[in-house]
């Protein structure tokens, strides 16, 4: 590399890895708030992201960073969230006639 300004290249050098969301409605990724970056040794990891909007739909990326700066993303995946439910209601009690 011949510098600092001529940008990020290549995995090889990465030191960590960062996975963001977003909607894809949006055009700023989203940092979940822990435990989404590991470093090239890791070979696996489980990353919860909490408070998906229910029936939204997201991309989701995984980013590298270097000394220089953080690269582009990997290819995105999309993902639409579930609707929540509840718990059943209380069923009522029949009534005699």
């Amino acid at each position: 590399m011949a510098g600092k300004d001529a940008g990020w290249f290549g995995t090889s050098y990465a030191t960590t890895y960062t996975l963001m969301y977003k909607l894809t409605s949006d055009s700023s990724w989203i940092v979940p708030v822990k435990n989404t970056t590991c470093s090239p040794a890791d070979s696996t990891k489980t990353i919860l992201v909490d408070g998906l909007t229910p029936v939204s739909s997201y991309h989701f990326a995984i980013f590298a960073t270097n000394d220089i700066g953080t690269g582009p993303t990997t290819a995105v995946a999309s993902y639409l969230s579930q609707e929540t439910y509840g718990a059943p209601a209380k069923p009522e009690r029949p009534t005699l006639v």
